[in-house]
């Protein structure tokens, strides 16, 4: 058995082995035969004898290997009541914390938490969506697209070229219809229905319209006139199109088509006579029977990507959006290191207070002496809140950092898609929990080896993890508390007392099966060290006393006489 806790004893046993040889003084109280008598003190004679024997040997005794064993087990026993007692101290750490900080405090937090994040992005206020005002009032302010707005963007000299560009391709007889994929004809530049004509393939109404623009601060002309949102086609199938997005003009030629088709038929069946009129609605009808709805949606596809990627380009690359992610995450910062500074004193100060209200019941204190009594255990309290100003200030640092990265990351997810209150806190509360393990494993506290950092760290996360899936239930059961007439006033504080109390007893079971999962041999790493402790804390004392033995005789801190004599009498020096 090679354990270093086992040998300190044996060592302990060649110290006694090495008292033997020295000549022993036996101090005992004299007593007449009367006095003896009257204090009804009887001798284990038998002890007598052996201390009075030369060959006594006091370490002579053998090791039973069965007692070693039977006093490690009382030793385990002792180290898991021990850590029972610690595992209920962190069920009621871990409800306080979820209670006051993760869901009380950060229900505080939340309150101005808005939908979308606290930065405007071009997918948010195209979906209405904004988080400053002045923003929206901006756009609101951007001006009606009526007949001289068209003008001008019908005037861009973008628009211009192009059309003089197609009239040399129709010249030459290359000039395709970018709708119909069709080639046009020189008699088609007389033809009021099928003359060629450039289209916004993305409707100039849609581009100044567009909140996205507006937000980056671009003029809608050039952006509308880019040479990938300019398509040929003619005249009537421009007209028809107008400003419909490809889908809708796919729709639009398909309802009409049955009686399209009727009437091209009708109209071809007399073709030799036909009136002016009915001639050009005949050509008007074809154009439009020749759409190719897929080759306007890829135009449109492509067009409108294009849009987007300019408009992205020059707001998320802009001092205006840099600043206020800066600026909102700065003020994030604060409020998330406010909430975890000021809640690990909170739920110091409300454990302190159960630990003295427990402690007044165990010890059943004076009335006479209650003031006093109330004025030290404040003092208590005050003194614990006190030590906690240092983690405080940690949790401060800590939390701002996590303020800072949850509104960063809450912006690039409102980049894509739309966020709700909800979802801001959950990423609040869950990336402060990531942060927290990320320092553990990175800078684990001294003496906290990796494997132990990974082994705290994974309970951490599985805290943090239980932290944000309590928030939508908080919510949900807030509702349901809300739709009974007595609780309406406090189901805000009734859904956070019950949630954070299952929240928290659901951790620490949680963190109870991940020490008893032990994936890291951690725990009974830990086990066998804490066995190891109070061994050598019980050998340590029992050393000192005999070393005290082998310095100067016996004293009452030496080793107690009263062993060698009758059970139930000691014998004094």
């Amino acid at each position: 058995m090679n354990n270093p806790s086992i040998e300190r004893f044996f060592a302990r046993r060649a110290m006694l082995a090495e008292l033997n040889t020295r000549p022993r003084l036996v101090l005992l109280e004299f007593l007449s035969e009367t006095e003896r008598q009257a204090k009804s003190v009887l001798l284990d004679q038998e002890c007598l004898d052996m201390l009075t024997t030369p060959n006594f040997n006091i370490a002579s005794r053998d090791v039973d290997p069965a007692d070693v064993e039977r006093l490690l087990t009382e030793l385990a026993v002792q180290y898991d009541q021990n850590q029972a007692d610690i595992m209920w101290q962190r069920c009621r750490d871990e409800a306080l914390r979820a209670v006051v900080v993760g869901l009380g405090l950060g229900r505080v937090v939340a309150v101005r938490d808005k939908v979308g994040g606290n930065v405007d992005t071009v997918h948010n206020v195209r979906a209405g969506v904004y988080a400053i005002e002045a923003e929206r009032t901006r756009y609101e302010e951007r001006g009606e697209y009526g007949k001289k707005m068209s003008a001008k963007y019908h005037q861009h000299e973008n628009y211009i070229a192009t059309s003089e560009k197609n009239i040399a391709s129709l010249k030459e007889g290359t000039l395709v219809d970018d709708y119909t994929g069709e080639l046009f004809h020189l008699s088609d530049r007389k033809n009021d229905q099928t003359k060629p004509t450039v289209d916004h393939v993305v409707a100039a109404e849609k581009v100044h319209n567009d909140p996205g623009r507006v937000l980056a601060g671009m003029d809608g002309v050039g952006l509308a006139n880019k040479s990938s949102n300019l398509a040929t086609t003619s005249k009537t199938i421009n007209s028809t199109k107008n400003s419909k997005t490809a889908e809708k003009f796919e729709k639009y030629l398909e309802g009409g088509a049955p009686q399209r088709r009727e009437r091209i038929a009708e109209l071809e069946a007399r073709e030799g006579t036909l009136t002016d009129q009915e001639r050009k609605q005949l050509a008007k009808l074809r154009e439009q029977e020749k759409v190719d709805p897929m080759r306007v949606a890829e135009k449109e596809v492509a067009a409108q990507a294009e849009i987007d990627r300019e408009i992205n380009r020059t707001y998320y690359t802009s001092i205006k959006f840099a600043g206020a992610v800066v600026r909102t995450g700065a003020v994030e910062g604060v409020k998330m290191g406010f909430q975890q500074a000021f809640g690990e004193v909170l739920v110091e100060f409300f454990a302190a207070v159960f630990d003295e209200i427990n402690d007044w019941s165990k010890n059943h204190r004076a009335e006479t002496a209650l003031l006093k009594e109330l004025k030290a255990s404040l003092l208590k309290v005050a003194h614990r809140c006190e030590k906690k100003l240092q983690a405080a200030l940690d949790a401060f640092k800590l939390g701002s950092i996590s303020g800072f990265f949850s509104n960063l990351v809450t912006t690039l997810i409102n980049v894509f898609v739309t966020t709700s209150r909800r979802l801001v806190r959950m990423l609040r509360e869950g990336i402060f929990s990531l942060l927290r393990g990320l320092k553990i494993l990175l800078y684990p506290p001294e003496g906290l080896s990796f494997r132990e950092a990974t082994h705290e760290a994974s309970k951490i996360l599985f805290a943090g993890v239980m932290v944000v899936g309590a928030i939508p239930v908080e919510e949900w059961l807030e509702k349901q508390l809300a739709l009974i007439p007595l609780l309406t006033g406090v189901a805000p504080a009734a859904s956070t007392a019950i949630v954070g109390g299952l929240t928290a007893l659901i951790t620490a079971f949680g963190v109870y099966l991940i020490d008893l999962a032990d994936l890291f041999g951690i725990v009974q790493e830990r086990r066998l060290d804490g066995v190891h402790g109070l061994l050598d804390a019980s050998i340590e004392g029992r050393e000192q006393r005999l070393e005290a033995l082998l310095a100067g005789g016996v004293s009452e801190a030496s080793e107690p006489m009263h062993r060698y004599l009758a059970p139930h009498e000691q014998l004094q020096p």
